[in-house]
Formats: C-alpha cells, sequence, structure tokens
C-alpha cells in the first residue's frame, strides 16, 4: 500500500522507510567504480585505464515502493573530478542469481547490466529501467510530494505545478536515460547540469500554449534541492507519442528510392513533408515566442547579442581549423585525411559587417539549440512531435537557455538536410566496393536537398509571415544570420566528427564548401 502522508505533498524519512532492507546497508554495499563503464558517465578520458573511479555518496533519499520486500533509493553521488550524478537504485532480496530469476524482479533489471552491489540477503541494481522506480516517480509527481533527502529534498511536481528555479552557471552537460511506462515518457536526468535542464523550462512553457500540439505533452518534473539550495533537474515526464520513427531514420529510407529513382512512393522526404516540417518549426518558435514565462516571449536581438555570436563563431573557427590542421591521420577506407584550410570567406562571421551598425537583426527568443531530423518523430499522418529540447550538449547551461534568433534552429535543420544527404551518398559508396558511385544518383541527392531545404524554408517562413510581426530581420540580414549559424554548425560537427567518426568528415567539409561558395568565396 502507498505510505500515509503527515500533511499533503510531504512524506518524512520515517514513513518512507517501507522495505524489508535498510537503506544503509544497501549504500555501503555498492561498488561506484563500474559508473565509468556507464553511457551517460561524462568523465571517461578523467578516469585512468587501470585505476579504479574514486567516488562517493553525498546524499540519499528512499522512495515509496509499493511492493515492500523491495527498495528504492534516489542516491546522489560525487566523483573524484568533483562531478554530481544521480542513480536510482533498486534492492531486492536474496542473491544476484535469486534477484533476476524473481518475479517480483521481472523487467526490472533486464536493461540495467551488472549488479551495482550485493550484500547479506540482497542484490542491489540501477534503478532507471525499473517499473518500480517509474511507478513511484509517477505517483510521488501527482501528489506533489517532497520526499527529504539525508540533506536535501527531492520536489516532485506535476503540471499546473509552479515554474522558476534558482539556477547556477555551469560548463557541464546532461546525458539522460529514457523509458516508456504507463503511457508516460520518463527521463532520468545522471548528470548534475548546474540548475534546471532547459527541457524541463521548455516543456512547461510549451504547456501553456494550448495550440501548439506538435510536442510530447509535459506530465511532470523531479527536482533536488542541493544543500546550498541551488535546484538540480532530476526527471522529467512527458506523454508517450505514437509515432513510426524519427524523421532521420525515416529520410534515410525514402533517400535510398529518391537515389535509385524507384518508383515507390515517397513520404517523409517528399517536398510535401518538407514543407510541413518548416511549418511545424515555425509554430515551434511562435509558441515560445508567445510564452508568458520568465525567459520566453521574445525580445529585439541587441549589439550585445550580434558581439557574443561573433566571438563563438571566432572560438569556433579557431577549433575546426586546428583539427584540420592536424587531419593526416587514417581513416577506415585505410586512406589519409589531407590537411585542407577552412574556406577564407568562413574564417570570420558573416555577421562582423553588421556589428554596431544599428541595422535590424529580428527577435531573440528561447529556441530548440539542437535541431536535426533525430529529434522530431513522425506521426502515422505525416505529422511532426519535436522532442529532446536540452539543447546542444557541448554548450554551458547558461549558453543553452538563453535566448537567440530562431534562425539558429533553422540552421540545424538546414545542415540536417545536407547530412541526411551526406549518409546516403556514403552507402551508395560503400555499395560500389571501391568503384565510383553511379553520378545519376548522387545527382538525384544532390537535387533533393536543394529542394528540400527549398521547400522547408518556405513552408517556414509562410507561417511566420501569416502570423504577423516578422521574427526575422529582414534582407540581407536574414541570409546573413542564417548563413553564420550554418557554418557555425558546420565547423561544430567537423570537430566532432574528426574526434569521434574520423572517416564521416567529408560531410562536414563538403558543407563547408558549399558555405563557403554561398558566402561569395570558391569554397576553397
Amino acid at each position: 500500500m502507498r505510505p500515509e502522508r503527515a500533511r499533503p505533498g510531504h512524506y518524512t524519512r520515517g514513513e518512507a522507510l517501507m522495505s524489508r532492507i535498510p537503506a544503509e546497508r544497501i549504500l555501503a554495499a555498492l561498488d561506484l567504480s563500474g559508473l565509468s563503464t556507464k553511457r551517460w558517465f561524462r568523465q571517461k578520458l578523467a578516469v585512468v585505464a587501470g585505476r579504479r573511479l574514486e567516488a562517493e555518496i553525498m546524499d540519499w533519499a528512499e522512495l515509496p515502493c509499493q511492493d515492500e520486500s523491495v527498495t528504492l533509493l534516489m542516491a546522489v553521488v560525487r566523483t573524484e573530478q568533483g562531478q554530481g550524478y544521480f542513480l536510482p537504485v533498486i534492492a531486492f532480496p536474496g542473491d544476484w542469481e535469486g534477484a533476476t530469476r524473481s518475479p517480483v524482479a521481472a523487467g526490472d533489471i533486464s536493461e540495467t547490466g551488472r549488479v551495482l552491489g550485493e550484500g547479506d540477503g540482497f542484490a542491489a541494481f540501477d534503478a532507471a529501467s525499473s517499473d518500480h522506480y517509474v511507478d513511484s516517480v509517477l505517483r510521488l509527481m501527482e501528489d506533489q510530494a517532497n520526499v527529504p533527502s539525508r540533506r536535501g529534498v527531492l520536489r516532485f511536481r506535476s503540471k499546473g505545478s509552479a515554474v522558476g528555479w534558482r539556477v547556477r552557471p555551469s560548463e557541464a552537460y546532461s546525458n539522460t536515460v529514457v523509458l516508456a511506462r504507463r503511457g508516460v515518457v520518463l527521463k532520468t536526468y545522471r548528470g548534475f547540469s548546474g540548475g534546471i535542464n532547459p527541457e524541463v523550462e521548455v516543456c512547461a512553457a510549451l504547456a501553456t500554449q494550448p495550440g501548439f500540439e506538435n510536442t510530447a505533452p509535459y506530465v511532470g518534473h523531479v527536482t533536488y534541492e542541493c544543500p546550498d539550495g541551488t535546484e538540480e533537474s532530476v526527471a522529467l515526464a512527458t506523454a508517450e507519442v505514437e509515432a513510426m520513427g524519427d524523421a532521420w531514420e525515416l529520410v534515410q529510407r525514402d533517400l535510398a528510392a529518391i537515389a535509385s529513382g524507384s518508383p515507390n512512393p515517397v513520404t517523409v522526404a517528399s517536398l510535401k513533408a518538407m514543407d510541413e516540417l518548416g511549418v511545424t518549426l515555425a509554430r515551434l518558435h511562435l509558441a515560445l515566442a508567445a510564452a508568458r514565462l520568465p525567459g520566453f516571449g521574445r525580445r529585439k536581438v541587441t549589439d550585445g547579442d550580434l558581439v557574443d555570436w561573433v566571438e563563438a563563431y571566432r572560438r569556433t573557427a579557431e577549433a575546426a581549423q586546428a583539427v584540420l590542421d592536424r587531419m593526416e591521420q587514417p581513416v577506415k577506407s585505410g586512406k589519409p585525411i589531407r590537411s585542407v584550410p577552412l574556406p577564407e570567406a568562413l574564417r570570420t562571421s558573416p555577421l562582423v559587417p553588421y556589428l554596431g551598425g544599428g541595422a535590424e537583426m529580428g527577435f531573440a527568443i528561447r529556441c530548440h539549440g539542437d535541431m536535426h531530423l533525430g529529434q522530431v518523430l513522425v506521426r502515422a499522418d505525416g505529422s511532426y512531435v519535436v522532442i529532446d529540447f536540452e539543447g546542444e550538449p557541448c554548450t554551458p547551461l547558461n549558453g543553452r537557455r538563453r535566448p537567440t534568433s530562431p534562425l539558429r534552429d533553422v540552421a540545424g535543420m538546414m545542415r540536417s538536410l545536407s547530412y541526411a544527404r551526406g549518409a546516403a551518398e556514403r552507402r551508395l559508396r560503400e555499395a560500389a566496393n571501391g568503384a565510383a558511385a553511379d553520378p545519376a544518383r548522387l545527382a538525384r541527392l544532390a537535387a533533393w536537398e536543394a529542394d528540400a531545404w527549398e521547400s522547408l524554408f518556405q513552408g517556414y517562413l509562410r507561417v511566420l509571415g501569416e502570423a504577423g510581426p516578422d521574427l526575422l530581420p529582414p534582407e540581407p540580414q536574414r541570409r546573413a544570420v542564417l548563413l553564420h549559424f550554418a557554418a557555425e554548425k558546420a565547423m561544430y560537427e567537423l570537430v566532432y566528427e574528426l574526434n569521434n567518426r574520423p572517416d564521416w568528415v567529408e560531410i562536414p567539409l563538403a558543407g563547408l564548401r558549399a558555405l563557403g561558395e554561398l558566402l561569395g568565396g570558391d569554397g576553397r
């Protein structure tokens, strides 16, 4: 049964202690050294090979569970590098072998990997994929509960609760685990991000805009009040969305048919679908501009914004040139990548001529921040659902929540269409087994990218124009802002690919050459 509460929305430590396994015994048995192998662990490069990760439990709370034989904990872990993590823990009675066969644990530990700890009469696992954990979190959200930890408080809130958090700047970024139960997707934020995750803020803001139906409806969130009084996002719940898949996967399927000249019907990559994608992006920006919550709405782009954008561009260009200077390395083909200079036209931002000139640069709003085809789900009726509002993972938290030109998101989608074409071309070249890919197929893909971008952008502009005062600057500033963000994104992609997937580097290189030509150079 569910625990009785001393007062509405508040659980005391004593009332949460329902289970048979004392929390202190579980925590003492946990082996935290294995956390460095998890996908969501951020500091893998800081962990010396052959050396155990040093980490300690800084705080913890016990969560109520309907099954009194099971113990649920939310532990706050800090590594020797000072990074904080949230670690949901579930402990079952019996040893590891018995726990994995227990009907009580069925479905709870299939996705959790190895055991976190074993003690006398119990085995403990990562709870993020646990039905017990999800059920407990959702019930606590429904009850608007506050669960005290040993040094802070976990606050569970559902739709309609107040929005407004204290924030501290951070250079961190977040990794997450996503799972769906009871028609709800629960995302647990593993690492401390230095405040409330932008995704929580954006989802709560969009929930105030009933006319916008192109995102997963906000259900609730969990925050942790730290001992110093600041808050960290722990989890976000949104309604589950029935979709055929994400736009990246479905566009790739269609591009195979487009390249071959197949008469098979093309759906998600059709020009009509690209127009609808532009329409969806415009509706998103209008909803974010209309939200009347702190940090939302719209304001004029200032000279200070331009200075910040140009400086960020300069840093990205320097990082891109630095990796280009050391590109003499083999890729999977066995051929080295030759060092090349950044195209001359891209070495400075196209916005430099507008610094201090007082030109009209449009409005700044809260944006998605990491817009690409993989962040869009496609429903069976062809409509779109935009997801994952955390922003660019490597951008500091204060940068991810800062209002910016909506053209940043538009440029992100522009680059994603280019990546879709590039990925399809890679498959053609791989299928050719060293021979030249069919020029006719490559030409069809190039034509698709140009037409798809034109359809998307025209759909976007049409909706903004119908809505009244335009969020965008007039020409030629509009083109300069769009190409600024597109070039910055392509340079970011270049750095990422050379550090992670060097055999993919030709895609951002091709994008940089094309952008250099658009900006009046020869792409070299």
